[in-house]
C-alpha cells in the first residue's frame, strides 16, 4: 500500500510549479491523484475487513489504534466504502466525503441517484459538481420524495381496501333494502285483504249468524236456538280480531319504513365515503401531486424558519427585519397571484 501511494504522491517542493509543466501535465496529475486516491480508500477498507476476521476478540481495537494508527469512526467509514463501492472509480468521481453520504440509499437508488442532475437552488447539477452541503440538501429532498412516495403508496393500499369493503357493505345494504321494500308491498297486499274482509263482515246482517271458522254444528245449533246475541258476540269478536291483525300488519309496515329508513342513510353515508376515498385514490395515484405534497410540505417548513428568523431580528435588526418581511410579503403576493391565475385557467402563471 505504502509503495502504491508513494508512486502517486509528490512532495510540496515536487508539486512547486516549475517550466515545462503545462496546464495539461497538472491536469492529468490531478487525475491520476484522483484514481489512487479512490482505489487507496477501498484497498485500505478490503484489508481493514480482512484484519478484523483475522483478529481475536479484543485485539481488533488495540490493533486499530496501535498498528494501524486508526480511529473506531475513521476505520468504519472506509470498511463500509469497501462493502458497498467494489468499484472504485465512484469514489474517484464523488470523493469519501460524497460517497458516505450517498449511502443513505440503498445501492439501486444510490446508483440512480448519482447518474442523474438535480436542481439545487434553481440551477441543475450532478452530485460530483455539488457542494458537500448541496449534496446533504439533494439527499434530503430524495428521501423526503421516497418517504412521500412510499406513504403515498401504504394510503392507496389503504384505500382500495377501504373502497372494497364500502363496496361490499353497499351490495349488502342493496340487498337488505330490496328484502324491505318487498315485506312492504307484501304487508300492503295483506292490510288490503284484512281491510276488505272487516268491511265484509261490518255489511253482514245482525241477524245472519256469523263464524270465522265454517262449524256447521255450531250453525244448526244457533239457528235451532235463534241466539241473536251469540251471533253478535261471534261478529264482534271476528272484527277484533281482524283489527288486530291489522294493527300487526301496520306496526310491521312501520317497522319496515323505518328499516328502509336507516338503510337508505347508511347507503348515503357508504356513499360518501366512496366518493371521498375515490378522490383520495385519485390524489394518491397521481406521482405529480404526490410530488406536489413534498414541495407544499417543504415550503411550510421553510416559512417557519423564515418567520423564526424574522422574529429574532424585530429587536436586533429592525431595518433589516422590515426590508426581509417586505420581501417576504412579495413572494407571497406572487404565489397568490400564480395561485389565482392557474384558478383561472392560465397555467402560464
Amino acid at each position: 500500500m505504502t509503495t502504491l501511494l508513494g508512486n502517486v504522491m509528490r512532495t510540496e517542493a515536487e508539486m512547486a510549479p516549475v517550466e515545462n509543466r503545462n496546464i495539461e501535465v497538472i491536469t492529468a496529475e490531478i487525475q491520476m491523484l484522483k484514481a489512487n486516491v479512490g482505489i487507496g480508500i477501498v484497498e485500505i477498507g478490503n484489508r481493514l475487513l480482512e484484519a478484523k476476521a483475522q483478529l481475536q476478540h479484543g485485539e481488533w481495537l488495540p490493533w486499530l489504534e496501535n498498528q494501524a494508527q486508526f480511529s473506531v469512526s475513521q476505520a468504519n467509514r472506509f470498511m463500509r466504502l469497501a462493502k458497498e463501492y467494489s468499484n472504485s472509480s465512484a469514489l474517484t468521481n464523488l470523493g469519501a466525503s460524497k460517497a458516505l453520504a450517498l449511502l443513505a440509499f440503498e445501492s439501486e437508488e444510490r446508483e440512480a441517484f448519482a447518474a442523474e442532475s438535480h436542481i439545487i437552488n434553481g440551477e441543475e447539477k450532478t452530485v460530483v459538481d455539488m457542494t458537500s452541503r448541496e449534496l446533504e440538501q439533494a439527499i434530503r429532498e430524495r428521501k423526503e420524495a421516497l418517504e412521500a412516495k412510499e406513504a403515498a403508496e401504504a394510503d392507496k393500499r389503504i384505500a382500495e381496501q377501504s373502497r372494497d369493503k364500502l363496496s361490499q357493505e353497499m351490495t349488502i345494504a342493496n340487498a337488505a333494502m330490496e328484502s324491505q321494500r318487498e315485506t312492504e308491498a307484501h304487508l300492503d297486499g295483506v292490510m288490503a285483504d284484512l281491510r276488505k274482509e272487516l268491511e265484509d263482515l261490518r255489511k253482514q246482517p245482525i241477524d245472519s249468524t256469523y263464524s270465522d271458522t265454517p262449524d256447521t254444528a255450531a250453525l244448526d245449533a244457533a239457528r235451532q236456538e235463534g241466539a241473536t246475541e251469540a251471533a253478535k258476540t261471534a261478529k264482534k269478536e271476528a272484527e277484533d280480531r281482524l283489527k288486530a291483525k291489522i294493527e300487526k300488519a301496520e306496526k310491521a309496515k312501520a317497522d319496515a319504513e323505518a328499516q328502509v329508513k336507516t338503510i337508505r342513510a347508511e347507503q348515503e353515508a357508504t356513499r360518501a365515503k366512496s366518493e371521498a376515498l375515490e378522490k383520495q385514490l385519485k390524489l394518491v395515484s397521481n406521482p405529480a401531486a404526490t410530488e406536489y405534497k413534498v414541495y407544499f410540505s417543504a415550503v411550510q417548513k421553510d416559512l417557519a424558519g423564515l418567520e423564526d428568523c424574522l422574529d429574532r431580528l424585530v429587536t436586533s435588526d429592525p431595518d433589516l427585519c422590515g426590508r426581509l418581511t417586505s420581501a417576504l410579503a412579495a413572494l407571497g403576493k406572487q404565489i397568490c397571484d400564480s395561485a389565482a391565475a392557474r384558478q383561472n385557467g392560465d397555467t402560464r402563471a
